[in-house]
């Protein structure tokens, strides 16, 4: 198998010398049992002059529980002339199935301000369970389904219509509550101290609610960054968030550090990635950071 990857990268090498982006992926097994962990890896190269304006996986790996992750930071090769940078997700899954990634796609404009993207190919993953021929041979069939009668039916469809519509309204209301909040801040930098400082005081890491967690933490910065910058970006995503800010003339490297914290994130809310302590009190001091970073120079004078 390293064999193979081997002469896998020595011949896509050859190759990303003549595209501006290449991404290429690959596991360190297609074939798993329940419960067992794969290894999948990214690595990005691109020339000096191109920059990245999208490159994030989190968001096909949803069907995975990602264990551990570990982003390298971009080297540059002089032989070539070009950068790499690897992602490396440990992922694991207790449902059956042939799970298929969808392929992984980096933005980027080139040295002639076009932009374009970079893909990979689609990845499958075969689930299989624990049990062998001879113990599945040994269960016996289950009994069959039991019809349900109609009233029963009707008062289960009734039950699903209203949750459903409770679900709605509350989406609805959210957004709607977070552009009030918007509307009413008058001093954004208090604003954003005050709510890091009741977050870091609440009970929901002892509760265990840590997506909700950050979920609430990267609002806070979205709200406090919308009335900095005087842009809406609480419902945006990463990559149009990042756009928006450099458009206002955001620095550089603080867009940097903004990415990183969204994406850390990002990997708890949206790819069920379960972080450990000192990981959330980074995200919480990243948070604090980024307020820090952009703060009002009437705050900074007092």
């Amino acid at each position: 198998m390293k064999k193979f990857i081997f002469v896998f990268f020595v011949l896509s090498s050859f190759h990303s010398l003549f595209a501006d982006v290449t991404v290429l992926t690959y596991l360190d097994k297609n074939k798993i049992s329940i419960g067992d962990k794969i290894k999948l890896t990214v690595v990005m190269e691109h020339t000096d002059d191109v920059k990245i304006s999208s490159a994030t996986f989190e968001e096909n790996l949803k069907s995975f529980e990602i264990k551990d992750y570990k982003f390298s930071e971009g080297k540059k090769y002089f032989i070539f002339g070009r950068y790499i940078k690897k992602y490396e997700y440990l992922l694991s899954t207790f449902t059956t199935g042939i799970y298929s990634i969808s392929p992984f796609s980096v933005s980027f404009t080139d040295a002639t301000g076009k932009t374009a993207q970079a893909q990979t190919q689609p990845l499958k993953i075969e689930v299989v369970s624990l049990l062998d021929k001879e113990s599945a041979a040994d269960i016996r069939d289950i009994k069959p389904p039991v019809n349900i009668k109609s009233k029963l039916l009707f008062y289960l469809l009734t039950v699903f219509v209203i949750v459903s519509l409770v679900i709605f309204l509350r989406k609805v209301f959210y957004k709607k509550s977070a552009q009030a909040i918007l509307s009413e801040i008058e001093d954004p930098y208090k604003y954003a101290v005050d709510k890091l400082a009741e977050l870091e005081n609440s009970n929901l890491i002892k509760e265990g609610r840590i997506k909700e967690f950050f979920i609430v933490l990267t609002q806070i910065v979205r709200i406090y960054l919308s009335k900095i910058y005087q842009v809406n970006i609480i419902d945006m995503t990463t990559a149009e968030s990042a756009r928006i800010l450099r458009e206002k003339n955001a620095d550089k490297k603080f867009l940097v550090l903004l990415r990183q914290f969204f994406d850390r994130a990002d990997l708890v809310k949206f790819a069920k990635y379960i972080p450990d302590e000192k990981e959330i009190s980074f995200g919480l001091e990243e948070a604090k950071s980024i307020v820090e970073a952009v703060k009002p120079i009437t705050e900074q004078k007092l």
